[in-house]
This record gives C-alpha cells, structure tokens and sequence, in this order.
C-alpha cells in the first residue's frame, strides 16, 4: 500500500500503515529529508522497521526544453498546486518557504477571479506561465529538475540523498526523457547506485 502524502498527519499515517509513501511534485530536498524523517518517526513509533516503509517522490522535469515550454511544463504547472489553499501551503510549509508568495499568487487576476475553482480547471499551462513568474527561482530549482539533461540528473541525485528510495519522472514527454535517463544512469554509477 502506497499511501500519497504531503502534511504531516498523512505522512505520520503512510509511515504507521503503508508499505510507502508518494512525495507530491515540487517537495523539496529539504522537503523530503523533513518528511521522511516524520515517515520513518512514525514507522518507529509503530514498531515497524522505519527502513521498511519506502519513499518515492514525484518530481516535475524539463530537461533540455526550450524556454517557453520549460515555463509551462514546470511554471505553469506549479501554480495548479500553489494556488490551492491548503494544499499548496502543505507544499510550502514542509519545504519551509515563506508562505507570503502563496498570497501573491492567490492574489493574481487570473487566480482571484476564479472563486475557489482550480486553476487548472480554466486555465492550460501556458495561460499560468504570466503567474508563474511571481515564483521564486529558489522554489523552481529546488522543487523540480530543470536545465540541461546533466543538471536535471544531478537535481535528481539530490532528492535521493534526501531520503527518497525510488524517484518518479513527471511532466515533460518520454522523447524529452531520452537524454535525461542516459545522464541519470551516469549519475547512479557515479555514486555506486
């Protein structure tokens, strides 16, 4: 049983019943090493061996795209979870960013106007990449795996000295992918993985 995660009611749950737990797009490293340590607590706690219950993080990655697709796959993207109330402060709070952006975004034409409606429910990426531009570059970099396909892996390698055991790729096509999981695979010999 893969419980999805993101608060830490739920994480404590995965850690006390699951067999793992799925790390929501744009967790952090930081993220992960916070939130595992509150799985594996909890595994403790609950007797179990806290090593048992995995953690597999899905992570948002643009290797090698051109600009404006970048923008939507990664910018455009993110605003459909930050704009959430409560569940893009979940995102932030683990990572421990400073929760004021998420006004400013909430806060956008494009997001006041839609009453509490998805964002993702009126609008494509692209239409999200003018709001995206209020993102810090630190949530953009640490939150996902963006740049070249060498940069993109080492991003990668970073969630997993995190704490991640399995790391999902998410966002951009398998043709864009190909360049990405040939450096990924240089990346784990390197570490002996």
């Amino acid at each position: 049983i893969i419980f999805t995660a993101i608060g830490p009611k739920s994480l404590e749950f995965a850690g006390t019943h699951c067999d793992g737990v799925l790390l929501h797009p744009f967790v952090s490293p930081d993220g992960v090493r916070n939130s595992t340590k509150i799985v594996r607590d909890a595994a403790e706690a609950a007797g179990r061996d806290p090593m048992s219950v995995r953690i597999y993080h899905n992570i948002i990655v643009a290797p090698d795209l051109p600009k404006d697709e970048e923008e939507a796959v990664v910018g455009g993207r993110a605003i459909t979870y930050f704009e959430l109330p409560g569940f893009g402060d979940m995102i932030v709070e683990i990572n421990g960013w400073d929760k004021s952006v998420l006004d400013e975004i909430r806060a956008h034409p494009k997001i006041a106007c839609l009453n509490g409606k998805p964002a993702d429910q009126a609008y494509t990426r692209q239409e999200l990449v003018d709001v995206s531009r209020i993102l810090p570059k630190q949530w953009i970099d640490e939150g996902a795996a963006v740049g070249t396909a060498a940069q993109c892996a080492d991003q990668l390698m970073a969630f997993l000295d995190a704490g991640a055991d399995e790391i999902l790729l998410h966002g951009s096509s398998p043709f864009d992918m190909g360049p990405l999981t040939t450096e990924l695979k240089r990346a784990l010999v390197a570490r002996g993985l």
